[in-house]
Order: structure tokens, then C-alpha cells, then sequence
């Protein structure tokens, strides 16, 4: 979107404690444009430049307002800009009264150039949607924090009886470590004790997409409804997860949660269950409140920097053995032909060796097996001798018991089936000549 109407680079705006020089253009909405700018220290004797930064929110409705010179033209109806501007100066002040790590903080507010502007934490990163044009298929847990962070700003301004209204990516900052800042609350609503708006007894309409039905329809009666905050932080998730941006509330409605979409792209279906439940036509469908997607997402990030861990571990593996083959298989091809060069030199050797002696190689190794097999035989055969006959002898058993108990007095011999044939013949051999 152009730029219409703002300020050059290099104009001054001073406010009730500082001076801000604008350095850039940071974007423009329906009713502000926001300058980045650089805080002017002033002393008795000149000024200093401070090296720090702040954000500057000017209203200008893009719509209705011009310059004149150093002055912002009200346009015809000066009664719909005052009723605005109002509106603007309320959204400073009900910035400045909230104290949360994931809210954007205001320092000041003051008038200029016939118009207001109030002054905000200036915050190094892109806002949320820029983000994900940028990298539309990023991972979940890059995210997670960030997700959790607007769950605890809305948790915290819900607590205060104040709505957003125009939750969206567009809104939120990603800053470059990972974690979200919410801004811009110009249709933010706040609501006295009793549930009823402070104000005006209408709502902002929101952004399609991203604004449930009942938005549009709010009558002052229907009181305090985090379930509309609520319905655009399930499409954010939308627009995060997919890359897409999430279809309209009536679409919803209609066709139906495009929840193929979601698993088109591989999102675990317990978050589309969430998101789903979260995008629900029906308010009270949705959840009451948004701890509940919270807790979703806290026992969640365990499961997926799990899940990603493994991912990076196979790929890293896969990475590593591929590069270790392009880099080495000659290598070890080469190698391997030498092994097995040498290994049939031995056993030329051998086989040298053993025909001289009239012996194979593998007649030799049988004949140091048997050798070992007969010492073996021949100790049992003595146990064999003296256990038999002290039994048959002294005791009157069968044949089957004298060969049981034998069998298993011996059993740290057996290994082959040899052996089961020796135990068998010499008990029998024995038992008969002893009767």
C-alpha cells in the first residue's frame, strides 16, 4: 500500500518532554501513520542526538484528511475527525495504563500540526504478516513463543475489561528474537465493571477474516465477549499454520472449517482441532477464554521441539552420511577390494600350508572341535560312572530317572547333539551291566 500523506524524513515533532527527528515511514492504516523516529535531547546550551528510537503514531484518516502546508485539513465533515481523533487520544491513554512484557508501551501523547500523535516503544522487527510472506512455511516451533506471548496479552487486557477488536498478524510485532508484541488498539473497546462499553454503544467492525459474525451486529446489551478476541486469534494460528489467510466468518459458516487445508500442509490435528474449535461460528462454541488455548500450547511445545529435534536429528543424519558418501566412497570401495585382496592371500596361505600337511582348513578346525569335544566326553563319561553307580547301587530307580538326573547333573557339558546321544547310550550301557 502507498504512503499517502505523510511526513518527510527530517521533520521535528515536539512533544510535552522530547524532541523526536522522523527518520522513516514505518507504515500507514486507515486512521494513523507511524514514523520511526529518533529522541532529541535538549540542554541549556543545544541538543544532542540520543541514538534512541521510538515509534510515533500520527492521526491522519487516509481517507478524508490532507495537508495544508504544516497543517492537517479536517475535510468536510470535521465533526467525524473530531469523533476520531477523540477516539485516537483514548487508544494512547489506554495503551499507557496497561503494564504487560507482550504489550507495546506509550510514553506520551501531545498535538501538533492540528492533528494528535502519541509516542510508543519502538520495537526491531517486521509485524507478524510480513513475517509470514517472508517464510510462509516456517515451523510451528519457531512460533511457539510468540503464540504464547499473544495469549498472555490478550489474557492480560481481557482481565483489565478490554477488548482488541482488530487482532491480526498485521497487529503484531515478531521481534527478532522470536517472541510477539501486541499494537495498535484503535478499535479497542473498554468495558466498565458492569460489562457495558465505556463509550459508544458500537464496535469496530474488525478485519474480514479475521472478525466473527457477531462483530458486525454488537449491541451494547451483549456486554463483555472475549469470545471475539478469541475468534481472531484462532485465524491468526489459521494464517501462521497455513500461509493463507483464513476464510471469511459467512464462509465458515456455510461451507464449513476448511480443515483439509490445514491437513493438506501436515498440522498435527490436535492444533486444528483447536484452531477449528477457536474459528467456531457459534460464540458459544468457541472457547471462554483464551487460558484454554494457552494451556494448549504450553503442554503442546514440549511435544513439538520434539518432534523437531528428531526431524533435524534424521536430516542432520541423512545430511552427514550422504556428504560422508559423495566425499569417501571411492574411498572405501577402494579399501574394502584391499581387505578382501588380502583376506584371499591368507587363505591361498593356508590352503598352501594345509596341503602339505594333508589337512584342509576346515579340517583342521573340525579336528580341534572334536578334540575339545572328546575332553569334554571323557569327563563326563567318569562322573557318569561313579553318580550311576552309586545310584542304581544304593537307590531303586528307572532307567528315564537315572537318565534325568544325570542329564542335568551334567548340563554344563551339553552343546551339541552329540552329546544328548552319548548321555543317552552311556547311562543305558551302564544301567545293564550293573544288573
Amino acid at each position: 500500500m502507498d504512503i499517502v500523506g505523510a511526513l518527510p524524513v527530517g521533520s521535528i515533532l515536539r512533544g510535552e518532554k522530547y524532541e523526536y527527528h522522523v527518520v522513516s515511514v514505518l507504515g500507514q492504516g486507515s486512521f494513523g501513520i507511524t514514523y520511526k523516529a529518533e529522541v532529541v535531547l535538549d540542554g541549556k546550551l543545544g541538543s544532542l542526538p540520543s541514538k534512541m528510537y521510538v515509534a510515533i503514531k500520527e492521526f491522519f484518516m487516509r481517507e478524508f484528511n490532507s495537508w495544508q502546508g504544516d497543517r492537517v485539513l479536517t475535510g468536510a465533515d470535521g465533526s467525524l475527525f473530531q469523533y476520531y481523533r477523540d477516539s485516537f487520544k483514548k487508544e494512547a491513554t489506554n495503551l499507557s495504563q496497561l503494564d504487560c512484557p507482550q504489550i507495546v508501551k506509550v510514553m506520551e501523547c501531545f498535538e501538533q500540526n492540528d492533528t494528535t500523535y502519541y509516542v510508543m516503544e519502538y520495537i526491531e522487527g517486521n509485524n507478524l504478516d510480513e513475517y509470514i510472506l517472508s517464510y510462509p512455511n516456517i515451523g510451528l516451533s519457531e512460533n511457539i513463543n510468540g503464540i504464547i506471548d499473544l495469549c498472555d496479552a490478550l489474557i492480560y487486557i481481557h482481565s483489565h475489561k478490554l477488548l482488541h477488536l482488530d487482532l491480526k498478524p498485521s497487529n503484531i510485532i515478531r521481534q527478532q528474537d522470536g517472541h510477539w508484541k501486541l499494537i495498535d488498539f484503535g478499535l479497542a473497546k473498554q468495558f466498565n465493571e458492569n460489562g457495558l462499553p465505556e463509550t459508544s454503544s458500537t464496535i469496530g467492525l474488525g478485519t474480514e477474516g479475521f472478525a466473527p459474525l457477531e462483530q458486525a451486529s454488537y449491541r451494547r446489551e451483549e456486554g463483555f465477549q472475549p469470545t471475539l478476541d478469541i475468534y481472531a486469534l484462532g485465524a491468526t494460528l489459521y494464517r501462521l499454520v497455513s500461509g493463507k489467510y483464513p476464510p471469511t466468518a459467512s464462509s465458515v459458516f456455510n461451507d464449513g472449517f476448511p480443515s483439509k487445508i490445514l491437513s493438506d500442509k501436515g498440522i498435527d490435528n490436535r492444533l486444528i482441532l483447536v484452531i477449528k474449535k477457536a474459528m467456531s461460528p457459534k460464540k458459544t462454541d468457541r472457547y471462554k477464554t483464551v487460558n484454554e488455548i494457552k494451556d494448549f500450547f504450553v503442554l503442546f511445545t514440549p511435544l513439538i521441539k520434539v518432534a523437531q529435534t528428531n526431524k533435524t536429528s534424521v536430516e542432520n543424519n541423512s545430511g552427514e552420511a550422504q556428504n560422508y558418501d559423495n566425499q569417501n566412497k571411492p574411498q572405501v570401495i577402494k579399501a574394502e577390494n584391499n581387505e578382501l585382496k588380502a583376506s584371499n592371500v591368507d587363505l591361498l596361505k593356508k590352503n598352501s600350508k594345509s596341503s602339505k600337511s594333508g589337512q584342509s582348513v576346515d579340517g583342521s578346525q573340525r579336528n580341534n572341535s572334536w578334540s575339545l569335544f572328546n575332553f569334554r566326553m571323557f569327563i563326563c563319561f567318569i562322573i557318569y560312572c561313579l553318580v550311576s553307580y552309586y545310584i542304581i547301587v544304593y537307590t531303586s530307580c528307572s532307567y528315564s530317572f537315572l537318565y534325568m538326573l544325570i542329564n542335568e547333573y551334567c548340563s554344563i557339558s551339553r552343546n551339541s547333539l552329540d552329546y544328548n546321544r552319548f548321555v543317552c547310550y552311556f547311562t543305558g550301557l551302564i544301567y545293564i551291566c550293573i544288573y
